[in-house]
């Protein structure tokens, strides 16, 4: 591999024009600048590797804590567990365009390490501290809310030479504290491919699929990580650990099709536990930008660790796409409650560092309601689309026109549609065949499968009711209960109805007379 940095070959490296390092190690605890168009690339909290030359071997030197020149100030170890960014100009056996345009002549590598194989219990120790625990500065150095947020990232590896499941992540379903710690569930992979962060949120499935559910991944991100593959934590206190163990393992491999550039890209594979909505910026074939709206009733609308996705941007992206929280924290994930009757409007920020010509699509709807109409809005045109039967919005992004882009042009507004409200449209009570038990039947309209139903009885003429079923929505309209323990005498029954809007809905009262059931097995039989 060409590797380049500080005092080339003094300092152990190939020699290049620029000398600019190839190999970035990451600390949090560096101010970052006044942008997060820039945390994360290779400036500021990157410190390049300055020096591979030293005795012993293992001993790096790395630029200096609080610039970005290349200089050897600081010498350490790489301790199991960390990760790093790699710069990839080819193979070293040759030099041309390497270093030097039209930089068109990068070949494969295979890069091959050799040692003891990693087993057992690993506790992640950053190498910047060299004791376990991440570090966390406050986020005091801007009023911006996304500045803020960035603090506390740590750049972490697979240690083994598996690859390893993050659904297991402080899981106590088996295999148990596979994974363990105390930082987000939430992981960001570096597709370079696209120059994008994909991020992965773990919910705990006891699958072992690739990417178990739709909700929770932007830009191809998995929780399958390869075997050699480096990925970001967040940690929101200083002291949060990370610790592996072998039953982090998994035998199954991400595709390999996109082993080659991420490591593991997701299949489709399971159902969708949540409605969501994935929107799309598209630059051209190669280039793109994803973020996911998700919907769960007991979500905020404003930023909550764990629950949202904060976006950190790309490095050296053809396009940028987030939305916005009520309190104005640029998401990758976006989850919030879905709207109840009045409509919800959703700020979108789309940008690029060139003009030209783009599209914003709607690749997925994920288990989204017909209840819900989906309306793109842009404030430079005027103009706005529905989203649901127009998946594709062209545009245009003119850099010397700032109403062309930013934060001001789209949003995305969510209403109910009163054709599709749910509606109850029969509820009736019956005896069964041997007169002893009540069969209860009811069918709705447009119940999507939100909805809950409870089947309540009273033996006091309505005065008290008491809860003798329920039943989750399954979006097929028929649905059936069977009371096995009806009294003597009148028995009311009504059905009580909680939609997507959590609103409580009764039906009319049904009555079934007993005039005598009876106690023995022979009694509950005769008819």
């Amino acid at each position: 591999l060409w590797v380049s940095g500080a005092g080339g070959a003094a300092n152990g490296f190939n020699v290049t024009s620029t000398q600019n390092p190839s190999i970035y190690l990451f600390r949090e605890d560096v101010t970052p600048p006044p942008s997060t168009a820039t945390v994360f690339t290779t400036g500021y909290n990157w410190k390049g590797v300055a020096k591979i030359n030293n005795s012993p071997l293992y001993n790096i030197g790395t630029q200096a804590k609080t610039t970005t020149t290349n200089i050897n100030d600081f010498t350490t170890t790489i301790p199991v567990g960390n990760g790093m960014l790699v710069f990839d100009r080819g193979d070293n056996t040759t030099t041309a365009g390497r270093t030097v345009a039209p930089f068109n002549n990068v070949n494969s590598v295979t890069v091959t390490a050799v040692g003891q194989l990693n087993t057992g219990n690993i506790t992640v120790i950053p190498w910047y501290t060299g004791t376990p625990g991440f570090t966390y500065t406050p986020g005091s150095v801007s009023a911006d809310p996304n500045i803020k947020l960035i603090h506390g990232f740590a750049l972490v590896g697979n240690p083994y030479p598996a690859t390893i499941n993050w659904e297991r992540y402080n899981n106590t379903n088996a295999p148990a504290n596979a994974i363990t710690g105390t930082v987000g569930n939430t992981i960001y992979e570096y597709n370079p491919a696209t120059k994008q962060y994909g991020t992965y949120t773990s919910f705990n499935s006891t699958s072992n699929a690739e990417r178990p559910s739709g909700a929770n991944f932007t830009n191809g991100g998995t929780n399958f990580i390869a075997s050699g593959m480096g990925f970001f934590v967040v940690a929101t206190a200083a002291g949060q650990t990370l610790t592996f163990t072998e039953d982090a393992k998994v035998t199954t491999n991400g595709n390999a099709t996109w082993l080659k550039v991420f490591m593991g890209k997701p299949k489709e594979t399971a159902e969708q536990p949540v409605p969501y909505i994935r929107l799309k910026l598209i630059a051209d074939s190669v280039n793109n930008d994803d973020i996911v709206i998700s919907f769960n009733n007991k979500a905020n609308d404003k930023f909550v660790q764990d629950e949202d996705v904060i976006d950190i941007g790309g490095n050296g992206a053809a396009e940028s796409l987030s939305s916005f929280s009520t309190d104005s924290v640029k998401l990758a994930v976006n989850m919030l409650p879905l709207p109840g009757k009045q409509q919800k409007t959703i700020s979108l920020l789309t940008d690029a560092p060139a003009s030209g010509s783009y599209q914003l699509t709607v690749p997925e709807l994920g288990d989204m309601p017909k209840l819900y109409t989906l309306w793109l809005k842009d404030a430079f045109t005027a103009d706005s689309v529905e989203l649901k039967p127009n998946t594709t919005y062209p545009f245009t992004i003119d850099k010397s026109n700032a109403a062309t882009f930013g934060s001001k042009r789209f949003t995305l507004v969510i209403r109910q549609d009163s054709a599709y409200a749910y509606k109850l449209l029969d509820f009736a009570a019956t005896k069964t065949n041997y007169r002893t038990d009540v069969q209860l039947v009811w069918k709705t309209q447009n119940e999507g499968n939100n909805t809950r139903f409870t089947v309540e009885r009273s033996t006091n003429n309505g005065r008290r009711f008491e809860v003798i079923g329920s039943q989750t929505s399954t979006g097929t309209g028929n649905y059936s209960l069977v009371d096995k323990h009806p009294d003597r005498g009148q028995n009311l029954y009504r059905l009580k109805q909680v939609d997507l809007n959590d609103s409580v809905t009764y039906s009319k009262l049904v009555r079934v007379q007993f005039s005598d059931r009876g106690n023995s097995v022979w009694d509950r039989l005769s008819i």
